[in-house]
């Protein structure tokens, strides 16, 4: 088994080998991209590239804030990335992301610090898409918690 990495849930820190949170996600149909430090996408899950129209390997690589986020909202997501590698959480974050067709879709994100053990690796960022374009489907990591039977 490789690595664990967790989640920090509010006061719950849920273990679990990455593949299988990528895994548990796209059951709650979230879409999860993982990055580096340096804010480079290096893990995502399939509902991600779903909502982006893309590859998974297309996907690895890009920087999250400049490459798939609009360009409006790269100084936004920059921020939450940043607070994340600093141990902290943004939560309800309106973000568009960009389809490889250059095809704006608004998500709601929670973007909070990917770790290994008690070390900050990166940030996650999770996005739930908006639908309609005027109704939210919130689902944020206290649900993801309750769905957890934490």
């Amino acid at each position: 088994m490789g690595p664990r990495h967790g989640v920090h849930t509010g006061n719950i820190f849920i273990a679990q080998p990455e593949d299988g949170l990528l895994e548990l996600f796209d059951r709650l149909g979230v879409a999860a991209w993982f990055t580096d430090t340096d804010g480079v996408v290096d893990n995502c899950n399939a509902t991600a590239c779903n909502l982006i129209k893309d590859r998974k390997t297309d996907l690895l690589g890009k920087r999250f804030c400049e490459d798939i986020v609009s360009s409006e909202q790269h100084e936004q997501s920059t921020v939450a990335i940043k607070a994340a590698l600093l141990g902290g959480d943004t939560s309800d974050l309106e973000l568009s992301i960009l389809t490889r067709r250059e095809q704006l879709r608004p998500i709601i994100a929670e973007v909070c610090p990917r770790m290994r053990g008690l070390r900050v690796t990166g940030s996650m960022i999770l996005g739930w898409k908006v639908q309609n374009n005027l109704e939210f489907q919130t689902l944020n990591l206290t649900t993801i918690d309750a769905l957890l039977g934490q």
